[in-house]
């Protein structure tokens, strides 16, 4: 049995892959965001209980701070610096994860230029996936 930290994404009760193309979709916004003010949004509502799995994908390399819709500030960038619940999103790269109901705010802030920001929310088809896979902590 795997520990959590090796867990798939999404997985067979016995452990087996279930590739991502196997999901469905259930929303998409895109933002703007720069690297001077950055930008924000909020999931919608009826997209986050109990919570919400989004994947992330980027015109160019960003910082997406989950729970907070204030951008990550310009210090987020300074080398040691620690920035919690944050991920960065590659250009042009499937980022994929899980955030809870009471932290659907999301700031982002490109790291040079404007970026666009496509964020995804898709949900599990019933009966394939495990709980496990969707549960931090």
């Amino acid at each position: 049995m795997a520990t959590p930290r090796q867990v798939y994404p999404f997985a067979t009760a016995d452990g087996k892959p279930i590739p991502l193309d196997i999901i469905k979709p259930s929303g998409l916004q895109i933002i703007s965001v720069d690297d001077a003010t950055g930008g924000s949004l909020v999931a919608p509502a009826e997209m986050i209980d109990p919570g919400l799995v989004v994947v992330f994908m980027a015109s160019d390399l960003c910082l997406v701070k989950i729970g907070d819709a204030t951008p990550p500030s310009a210090a987020s960038f300074a080398a040691g610096a620690l920035v919690e619940d944050c991920i960065i999103v590659p250009k042009n790269t499937l980022v994929t994860t899980w955030i809870k109901a009471e932290t659907a705010a999301l700031g982002a802030r490109a790291i040079l230029g404007t970026v666009t920001l496509y964020v995804q929310y898709i949900e599990r088809w019933a009966g394939l996936a495990l709980p496990l896979q969707y549960r931090k902590g």
